[in-house]
Formats: C-alpha cells, sequence, structure tokens
C-alpha cells in the first residue's frame, strides 16, 4: 500500500495533466454540454440499468447481432465451465488436506496429476475467456 500511495504520489508529479481543471462528466465531444452524474438510488439502479440496455443493444439487434450472440454465448459458457472448474477445484482442496490424515505415495503421486490437469484447464479458461471479452469489446 505504501508503495502504491508513492508511485501515485511521484506519478502525478510526472503526468502532462493539469488537475487544477474539473473534468466533464459527459461521454460527449470536448466542449459539448457535461452529462449530469446521477447519484440517487433510481440513477444509480433503474437509470443505468437503461443506459446500459440501450449500449448493449448493438450486440443483440442489427447487423452486429450473429457475432455479438455467440460471443455473449461463449462467455457464458466459459463462465459456467469455470464455475465448474471452481467447485471441482473445491473438491480437491478437501482431497488433499485429508491426504494429510492418511498419506500415501500413490495418492500423492494422483493427487498431482489432477493437480497439474485442473489448473491447467483453469488457466485455459481463463485465457480464452478473456480474449472472447476482448473480441466481444473490438467487435
Amino acid at each position: 500500500a505504501i508503495l502504491a500511495i508513492a508511485f501515485e504520489a511521484l506519478h502525478m508529479k510526472w503526468s502532462e495533466v493539469d488537475w487544477t481543471l474539473q473534468d466533464a462528466a459527459g461521454d460527449g465531444p470536448e466542449g459539448a454540454m457535461a452529462e449530469h452524474v446521477e447519484t440517487s438510488l433510481a440513477g444509480l439502479t433503474v437509470k443505468l440499468l437503461r443506459r446500459a440496455t440501450s449500449l448493449a443493444k448493438i450486440y443483440f439487434v442489427g447487423a452486429g447481432k450473429v457475432k455479438g450472440r455467440a460471443y455473449m454465448v461463449m462467455l457464458l459458457c466459459h463462465n459456467f465451465f469455470g464455475q465448474y472448474l471452481n467447485l471441482v477445484n473445491f473438491d480437491y482442496m478437501s482431497r488433499f488436506w485429508n491426504f494429510y490424515q492418511h498419506p500415501s505415495q500413490a495418492v500423492f503421486m494422483a493427487l498431482m496429476g489432477n493437480w497439474f490437469v485442473l489448473y491447467g484447464s483453469m488457466c485455459l479458461t481463463a485465457v480464452y475467456s478473456r480474449y472472447i471479452e476482448s473480441m466481444l469489446m473490438i467487435h
């Protein structure tokens, strides 16, 4: 935490930004009227959901609907498979800690083989999930 604070303090001095200027909260072009930032409960829930829905609509309607839907389905499948791998990991950890009660060389070798397969699958799932998410953002 101390290094992060020191980094930010030094970085602020090096940045070529005038920090005394007020930043507009809008998404529009520079000089356009600033968008009002809603901080009420409705603004943080209903209005934010309405805006997110309008932004996400391009992935499901119109010319990009096939690719957008395919990316979303792949992301959902990756997330469900990732959750399944987390459950398998939970079971693996219980078997690993139970191993200390009754140690055995054969059980240890089997557990290590399971570990390599499990964590290899978890790494591949995370990498490809991030890749598909990036492709969705580019799309």
